[in-house]
This record gives C-alpha cells, structure tokens and sequence, in this order.
C-alpha cells in the first residue's frame, strides 16, 4: 500500500517537473492597427512552447513580413512576426494584364481611371470569368508597394482541355527590342507570367501597349505593335 502511493507521488512530481520545464513565450506587445491571436490561448499571459501567434491587421492595413510564428524551445517567437502597414502607403503597381477575363480595380480612397498603366498601392484587384468559365487561382489580389499580392489567375472555360504551359516565343520588334523580366528556358520560350517591354530605337514609338505578359495559354497579352517614326504635333 505505502509503495503504491510512494509510486503514484513520485510520478506526480515527475509531471509538475516536466510541466515546469516547460519553455514559455511572452505575449506580443500589441501596437496599433494589429491583433495577435494565440493558438491555444494564452495560460496566465504567457504562451507555452508550441503556441502559434497569428498576427491579424486592421482594415486598411496589410501584413508586412511573418504573419504566424511559433513559441521555441528556447522561449522565443521564431520566426519574428512581422508588422501592420498601411495599405495604400508603398508605390503604384502596374495593371495586370495577363489575365484572359475581366478585372475590376478598386481602391479605398480613390476613384480609379482603368484607362492608366499603373494602379496606387492599395488597390484591389478582383477577376471574374463568363459564364462558360471559372476563375483558376487567386480571384483577389492587393497591389501593396509595387507588388501584388498573388499571381495573376486564368479563366478555365468548361468542356476544353488544359493547355499545357510551354511559354511564349520570344517577340521580334523591327527597329526595336525587348527587355523580359524573366529568362528562357531551353527551348528558348519565356515562362509564364514573364513581362516583356519594349524599346524602341532613337527618333521612334512603339504603336502598342508598352508591355506584354505571358499567359498562361502560351501567349502574349495585348495586340503586339510596331517601332514607328515619332509623329510631331507641330502643325506646319
């Protein structure tokens, strides 16, 4: 009987030992515009090992860096959580035009000209399809600091097979070339979502959109232009 208890003490000590042991994180330091959830909740405000944080920003704001971290074994949030800036601060980014359906551009603040070559930071960029054809990927995605927030999606029409993604050919510019964001591969075609810009040469204008993205059906987008003699507004 005293051996059993003896036993059943010595086995509860070891417990609250190893609970003890136990590395523990202190809670994140709140700022403004952020919250910081814990997963589980927070035990007498401090966070054991294995806690994950979750950092959630307020409206108008968006996550710069980590948005969860997990409580080491050396009591330290690893990685770092990042921080909550504003949306619209940052610079523009250029219209996404490697997307074969429609794109609604909004912004918080401003009222948005979609006949311009670049959007203001913040700005939301919503794709829909028809209705033969479904959105693949993202259907959102935030300009934020000269970077949008995910890839441009595709529009997949219902009853076709899947193109499968070779990449586009190089473009050939008479009296002009081209500058790509991306290298080619070894068959000499650019991946997709590649962008292409065009140069020309002295005393010329390029007749088309300044820039061009492979899609995702092995094309460029836009109507490819020409390298043409610059025309003078001076009237004779």
């Amino acid at each position: 009987m005293w051996k059993l208890i003896l036993f059943c003490g010595i086995s509860l000590l070891a417990i609250i030992q190893e609970k003890m042991t136990v590395a523990l994180c202190p809670p994140y330091l709140l700022k403004l515009n952020e919250t910081v959830t814990y997963n589980p909740p927070l035990m007498h405000l401090v966070a054991p090992q294995g806690t994950v944080a979750s950092l959630l920003c307020n409206y108008g704001y968006i996550a710069q860096g980590i948005a969860t971290s997990r409580c080491n074994e050396n009591s330290q949030w690893e990685p770092p959580l990042g921080k909550c800036v504003g949306l619209t601060d940052g610079a523009s980014c250029s219209v996404l035009d490697g997307f074969n359906g429609k794109i609604q551009y909004t912004h918080p603040e401003l009222v948005l000209d979609h006949l311009l070559e670049e959007v203001p930071s913040g700005t939301l960029a919503a794709f829909s399809c028809g209705l033969q054809a479904k959105v693949e990927g993202y259907p959102y995605s935030f300009c934020h600091n000269n970077e949008w927030s995910a890839p441009t999606p595709m529009c997949n029409f219902f009853g076709l097979h899947h193109v499968k993604e070779m990449g586009c050919k190089a473009i050939e510019v008479p009296n002009g070339h081209m500058k790509y964001s991306k290298s080619a591969n070894g068959k000499m075609n650019y991946p997709v979502n590649t962008k292409a810009k065009v140069e020309c040469d002295f005393d010329l204008e390029y007749s088309g959109p300044k820039q061009h993205t492979c899609r995702r059906n092995n094309k460029w987008s836009n109507n490819l232009g020409k390298c043409l003699p610059v025309q003078s507004s001076d009237s004779e």
